[in-house]
C-alpha cells in the first residue's frame, strides 16, 4: 500500500512541476514585448562616464 502513495505522491511533485514550468513559459510569452523594450533600451544608452576627479 505504501508503494501506491509514494508514488502517487511522487507523480502529484513531477506534475506540480512541470505546470510552474508551463506557468513560467507562458508569463515569460506574454511579457516578452516589454522584455525586448527593455534590453533595446539597455544596450542603446550610452556608456557611464566618471569624471576625472572628485568634486567636493
Amino acid at each position: 500500500m505504501d508503494y501506491f502513495i509514494q508514488s502517487h505522491r511522487k507523480r502529484v511533485r513531477t506534475l506540480a512541476k512541470w505546470l510552474g514550468v508551463i506557468a513560467a513559459v507562458v508569463w515569460l510569452n506574454q511579457h516578452n514585448a516589454s522584455a525586448q523594450g527593455l534590453l533595446a533600451a539597455a544596450t542603446g544608452a550610452k556608456d557611464l562616464t566618471f569624471p576625472e576627479f572628485a568634486v567636493c
